[in-house]
């Protein structure tokens, strides 16, 4: 059933209690007015009677002995008139007509029992009447029965006098008419004010209320629900859904490395692109879905799907348009999300558990590689309790000293002599085992800890090599992530500063990925590193996009071919031999080296030996070494 709000009914309810007051003035009023008409025609009828009395003393003659001289009728007859006299009646001690000057009334003998409660009480009684146009009474007259008494109070009788009061009444109804209406205004304005002023405050407390609610139950940057709004929202629709034999998917998706968005871009930018972001979430779901906004750069879906396949075609879709550019004050932004979801086919679940399964789904999401989605399925938690125990191994790799690097030597193809070596990290968990770089690498970018951990490679490094044959190089992996903090060049700078290791000896590899993302950033950060004498190599060339156009602007000293080309030559070699070929050209006309990976026969030497590759690097040479075999094999060759 439908309430009014209660300021409204206030409202209302004043109002009604206005007109009722008014009405209420207005009755009081014309009783007053009724009151002074009727209060002015007795003193009319007072000042009448006394100047009859004191001009026509015959008056007790009449009482007594009911009859007139012709003289004393005239004399009565110019009564009429005088003080708007109108006419009058003179009644005997018991209330019998004895003289009446108007005419067609009736006998002498009428009775009034007005004029005998007059006489009876000695006191002035009147009423008050509206003439009719027919009846030849004006249209306001005032009957006044008024007791007549002898000199020594005796009462003898009384008269009725018929007062017209049309004039009177008209001023006395104007004035009052115009109090009424300034007191009616006084008390409107008295009561309309508060009122007001009320119903004012509790609009503006109902208005607060409302934004609170609103704010209390939505992210107030995007609109979309904030977490009490989803798990709110999640209760009330679940039975719905329930009842037609459905379910609910619980969707997470957080952005990969956000923070570098707003430091590159600014916060408002960042702010902006989470409100696109709700905007094609709410536009690509239907109105069933639940979208909200948790934290900075996560967001919960509820979804009504409950088959596996369907969700999973609905993320790849979802992923697809939420990755798609973003046009931002002039400017395109690409971002990159994680998911991790969990469908009830198997078993209906509370809105908890699922959370929790898509939050375990989504972590195994943000560390595999080349995947940017997870649907949680049983044997996940064996992956992520792996993920977690090699994330713990990272927070603590240097202080426990479980990092160790290793080098890989590369070596000149014709003259197999050493070049240098390639340095790779190598974690080792509590049995002393190394865990694959392919593994903790890209979690260390996910979790944040690889600027750190690179900044203590690099200082490793430098400070290793600056004690080899200066002919000798050392190559350095870089991430993408080390660019996007801004820190990479400061702190290149100072370690080379503590090691005096000659920067012509350094060389950083750096894969495709990195001139994706941000490419004015990351050039000027080449250009910097490389204006200090450093040299620069593309890792693993043609796994991804492999553009001519940033092997132009980067002005690169090496190409690296990924060793699956390499391994192509056991399975396919006519045309692995046309790309290899191909890229060996490409790099010898742009003038750079080119060094071929994961090199494991004597055949794959031969092939690539007479294609022209410069370097090379693999098992068939070297395994990876530690630090305590290269000073050995340095010295050896």
């Amino acid at each position: 059933m439908y309430r009014l709000p209660s300021s409204v009914f206030m409202v209302l309810v004043t109002v009604l209690l206005m007109i009722c007051l008014a009405f209420g003035v207005f009755w009081l009023n014309a009783r007053a007015v009724e009151k002074a008409i009727a209060q002015d025609a007795i003193l009319r009828v007072t000042s009448w009677v006394e100047y009859v009395s004191s001009t026509f003393p015959e008056i007790e003659s009449i009482l007594v002995d009911k009859e007139l001289s012709d003289e004393k009728m005239d004399f009565i007859r110019q009564l009429q008139g005088r003080g708007k006299i109108i006419g009058f009646r003179i009644f005997d001690e018991a209330g019998n007509q004895v003289l009446s000057d108007i005419e067609n009334k009736g006998a002498l003998q009428q009775h009034s029992p007005e004029a005998y409660q007059a006489i009876r009480s000695k006191n002035a009684y009147s009423r008050l009447n509206h003439g009719r146009p027919d009846d030849g009474y004006p249209k306001l007259y005032v009957e006044v029965f008024f007791p007549l008494t002898s000199e020594s109070g005796e009462v003898l009788g009384g008269v009725e006098v018929y007062l017209d009061q049309s004039g009177t009444g008209s001023i006395y109804r104007q004035a009052i008419t115009s109090v009424s209406t300034y007191i009616s205004l006084i008390l409107t304005f008295a009561f309309l004010v508060p009122v007001l002023a009320f119903y004012w405050r509790s609009e503006q407390a109902r208005d607060s209320h409302k934004k609170l609610s609103y704010l209390s139950h939505h992210d107030p940057l995007t609109g979309a629900y904030n977490r009490e709004g989803f798990f709110g929202e999640y209760a009330g629709r679940e039975s719905s859904l329930l009842s037609e034999g459905r379910f609910y998917s619980v969707v997470l998706m957080d952005i990969r490395n956000f923070k570098y968005v707003n430091k590159e871009y600014g916060q408002q930018t960042g702010d902006i692109l989470l409100t696109r972001i709700i905007n094609r979430l709410t536009e690509y779901l239907d109105s069933e879905s639940i979208v909200a906004r948790f934290s900075a750069d996560k967001f919960h879906v509820a979804i009504p799907l409950d088959d596996h396949r369907i969700l999973e075609e609905v993320i790849v879709d979802l992923i697809h348009r939420i990755q798609m550019p973003y046009h931002v004050n002039g400017r395109s932004i690409s971002i990159y999300i994680n998911v991790g979801a969990c469908s009830c086919h198997e078993e209906p679940l509370g809105v908890d558990i699922k959370i929790q399964r898509a939050e375990l789904a989504l972590f195994n999401a943000r560390m595999s590689v080349g995947e940017s989605y997870c649907i949680y399925h049983r044997d996940i938690e064996d992956q992520v309790l792996r993920r977690r125990m090699i994330e713990k191994l990272l927070r603590t790799g240097q202080e426990q000293e479980r990092f160790e690097i290793h080098y890989q030597p590369v070596l000149d193809a014709r003259q197999r002599s050493l070049k240098g070596f390639e340095a790779l990290l190598r974690l080792k968990d509590d049995q002393g085992n190394l865990i694959s770089p392919s593994e903790f690498i890209p979690m260390a970018e996910s979790i944040g800890l690889i600027d750190g951990i690179g900044q203590w490679v690099i200082k490793e490094v430098l400070h290793k090599a600056v004690s080899w044959p200066e002919h000798i190089f050392v190559a350095i992996n870089l991430s993408v992530v080390q660019f996007q903090t801004g820190h990479l060049v400061g702190y290149v700078r100072d370690a080379l500063a503590t090691s005096s290791i000659s920067p012509e000896r350094i060389e950083f590899e750096v894969t495709e990925s990195v001139m994706i993302d941000n490419s004015d950033d990351v050039r000027q950060q080449i250009l910097a590193l490389q204006s200090l004498g450093i040299r620069f190599s593309v890792d693993d060339f043609g796994t991804g996009f492999s553009s001519l156009n940033y092997l132009w602007m980067f002005q690169f000293n090496k190409l690296k071919i990924d060793r699956s080309f390499v391994s192509a030559l056991s399975s396919n070699e006519e045309k692995a031999i046309q790309i290899l070929s191909t890229i060996i050209l490409l790099a010898h006309r742009l003038k750079l080296q080119v060094t071929a990976e994961g090199i494991e026969s004597e055949h794959h030497v031969e092939i690539l030996e007479d294609l022209g590759c410069d370097q090379f690097q693999g098992y068939w040479f070297y395994h990876p070494l530690p630090e305590s075999k290269v000073d050995q094999l340095i010295n050896d060759l």
